[in-house]
């Protein structure tokens, strides 16, 4: 296996493969410094499970000693699948991709994490783009079972089969989704966040929202939701989604003016500063304009077949950002809510089902 990056993700693509798969791992980054920064978090994660007991030291030594850090892309000749993971910029993964390309043999399989980025366009660069294929993991890396693998117009049937089968071993959960802005979880998550942000927009305080949601049993409110993810990434996710589905997708102003408050505290509290107008909206209405709004893009995803089907967008949201799997996915309780017949005019299941 090979990585392209050293930073926090790809850090932990590092030792997720070295530990489950059990092969070497080759790592580079732009400069030694990058490198052992990288080694250094790798060293201390394992190093933190081992106090904890979920790791013997003696696999804790043997998975370090497959991590080969290096800066020289000739070492990455003998993998047979190299996974890129750095800075989230068009050109940036086009020029590290075109490089490694030179020395990868011509059935190595090259892996792109790209959480917004056209898997299409990243192929067309590539001289050999039908080995090329999307394979987006979520954050933390070892604990969150799902991957979405996109396949490019270009991606031929032993690179979709074999990123499938790496997901596999790696004891994830893969699901195969078209190549659109945001794929299945982070589209979702953009109708999500965008209803939330228009309702403080117009005035709606964020703990009225907040307590308003709670039926919709999330793993947290959509302010902590941000915190956890970065403003920053917020921001972008949205802009990107934003470009794509204007009509469905904003980016509220007062986001982008938090987001150059760098180390503010959380964001509930840094709304709650702003000046905005009081709305006094019941707990439906607000439930039911973000539920809606949720509702909308899933229908409109399963349209552009995204998925073949519901049920892969219910799993990608129970194992990509931990929706609740208790009523057997979230398209369940858009049909239990009366969501789905107020914005698609039927249920996303049957009665029978």
């Amino acid at each position: 296996m090979g990585v392209i990056g050293a930073g926090l993700m790809a850090s932990q693509f590092v030792s997720l493969f070295a530990e489950r798969l059990g092969v070497s791992v080759v790592m580079t980054d732009v400069s030694q410094e990058r490198l052992d920064a990288g080694v250094a978090r790798i060293t201390a994660a394992l190093d933190a499970r081992v106090v904890k007991g979920q790791l013997t030291q003696e696999l804790r030594d043997s998975i370090l000693e497959r991590v080969s850090p290096t800066l020289d892309y000739p070492d990455f000749s003998a993998c047979d699948f190299v996974m890129e993971a750095v800075f989230e910029d068009f050109g940036v993964k086009q020029g590290v991709l075109a490089e490694v390309e030179k020395f990868v043999s011509a059935d190595a399989i090259i892996a792109t994490n790209t959480s917004s980025l056209s898997v299409d366009a990243l192929a067309k660069t590539l001289t050999h783009p039908s080995r090329f294929i999307g394979f987006h993991f979520f954050n933390p890396v070892a604990v969150m079972p799902l991957i979405e693998i996109v396949a490019s117009t270009q991606s031929d049937d032993t690179t979709v089969a074999t990123a499938s089968s790496v997901a596999s071993q790696l004891r994830k959960s893969p699901v195969l989704v078209r190549d659109q802005p945001g794929f299945v979880v982070n589209r979702v998550l953009s109708a999500y966040l965008s209803a939330v942000c228009g309702l403080v927009e117009s005035g709606v305080a964020p703990a009225a929202i907040s307590r308003a949601l709670e039926p919709l049993r999330l793993p947290m409110t959509p302010f902590a939701l941000v915190d956890l993810i970065g403003r920053s990434v917020t921001l972008h996710m949205l802009e990107s989604l934003h470009a794509f589905a204007p009509d469905r997708i904003s980016v509220a102003g007062f986001l982008r003016d938090l987001e150059q408050e760098r180390g503010g505290s959380a964001l509930e509290y840094d709304i709650n500063g702003l000046e905005l107008s009081v709305d006094g909206r019941s707990d439906i209405e607000v439930r039911h304009a973000v539920e809606d709004a949720i509702a909308i893009e899933i229908s409109t995803m399963l349209d552009e077949s995204v998925v073949p089907a519901v049920d892969d967008i219910d799993l990608c949201l129970i194992n990509g950002a931990a929706w609740p799997a208790a009523c057997g996915g979230f398209s369940r309780y858009l049909d239990e809510s009366g969501a789905s017949l107020r914005n698609r005019g039927a249920l996303f299941h049957s009665a029978a089902e």
